[in-house]
């Protein structure tokens, strides 16, 4: 591939990357997903806000190094899976804050579907007195938490099988070892 070519297939990664970033924040603001639809959109948005950030960078990070569209697929898939697993643990580790900030999260999610009454909560954002705490106190009581874990180490799991298609490497290893530490903070 000629630096050209390369340079204006980074070029469309990035732009796809900055549209992605904007469209997520609006999906973020976006309500009107029905009890059905949230986790769906949950999905999407987390792609679109922090996981299409780091696909597109692993994919141009491949690109620029010459790989062929098959590698660059892996490179895709592998950032993919490692970013929404990132989104997946921030959102353990920051239960309080994205409830305080109105952010119906993978844990609260998770939680509606043992505790229902949770769903008015969510759909007013959390704005009302209470809504917070009532929130983090259902969360804590349901299997949101460890829904959300196990769903982050099953895309850790992806991101590895992605990796395990590469030739093995001193890169390859340290890839190994983000998924080993970015599970490590969840205990």
């Amino acid at each position: 591939m000629t630096n050209s070519v390369q340079n204006e297939l980074v070029y469309e990664l990035v732009t796809k990357m900055v549209a992605d970033l904007v469209n997520g924040e609006l999906l973020q603001l976006d309500g009107s997903a029905t009890e059905d639809e949230r986790f769906a959109h949950y999905l999407e948005k987390t792609f679109k806000k922090t996981a299409s950030l780091t696909a597109h960078s692993c994919q141009s990070v491949s690109v620029l190094a010459g790989a062929d569209t098959a590698l660059q697929n892996i490179a895709f898939q592998f950032g993919r899976q490692l970013g929404i697993a990132f989104q997946l643990v921030d959102d353990v580790l920051d239960l309080a804050t994205d409830l305080r900030e109105g952010l119906a999260t993978a844990p609260v999610l998770f939680a509606a579907y043992q505790f229902p009454e949770l769903n008015p909560l969510i759909r007013r954002r959390f704005n009302q007195p209470k809504d917070v705490e009532t929130a983090y106190r259902l969360v804590h009581r349901s299997d949101g938490l460890q829904r959300a874990k196990q769903l982050a180490s099953q895309y850790c799991d992806d991101a590895v099988a992605q990796l395990a298609r590469l030739s093995p490497s001193s890169y390859q290893q340290i890839l190994y070892s983000l998924i080993r530490e970015l599970l490590n903070e969840m205990e």
